[in-house]
């Protein structure tokens, strides 16, 4: 199965199941109906045997983009709203099972230095692991922000590639 967000076509082939979730269309039975009260969605959700990928596809490298006007405060707040949302989404469904969920953010900033650092500000402004002994379940196994170079070395059985664009 073949996802793209933006510029960027995935390969989910290899997963148990891959769909678009910010989705648009009403009718789609992916569109996750809340978007009139602000809430969020991340643009991906692939389910793999032993575990769930939320993935959020930011790219500022393509031609139309400018990491110089970049709000870094920004970008994280909108990362960790995406977050909590499609959580709460895939709760309200009665989606959330047993299998953890890791955080997937492909972010196109042109500068590794940045990515760490939103990865870092991301693990610290979000409920990763059990953070209180009351806790039965996770809300979070992982984040991890990566480029498209890193995510061939993290997600080497989902290729992705740039399409050219117009």
């Amino acid at each position: 199965m073949y996802l793209t967000e933006r510029e960027f076509k995935f390969d989910f082939s290899n997963a148990m199941k891959a769909f678009k979730f910010d989705e648009e269309d009403q009718t789609s039975p992916c569109y996750h109906g809340a978007t009139h009260c602000g809430m969020k969605a991340v643009d991906f959700i692939v389910e793999r045997e032993h575990d769930w990928l939320f993935i959020e596809v930011k790219d500022y490298c393509h031609p139309r983009a400018s990491v110089e006007g970049l709000d870094k405060p920004k970008l994280r707040s909108a990362l960790i709203m995406k977050y909590k949302d499609t959580f709460l989404y895939r709760w309200a469904e009665g989606l959330i099972d047993d299998k953890p969920i890791n955080y997937v953010c492909l972010v196109e900033l042109g500068d590794d230095a940045l990515i760490l650092n939103l990865m870092d500000d991301l693990k610290k402004q979000l409920p990763i692991g059990l953070p209180s002994k009351r806790w039965k379940n996770e809300l979070l196994k992982s984040v991890i922000v990566v480029n498209i170079a890193r995510w061939s070395v993290h997600f080497p059985e989902y290729p992705v590639i740039r399409i050219p664009s117009d």
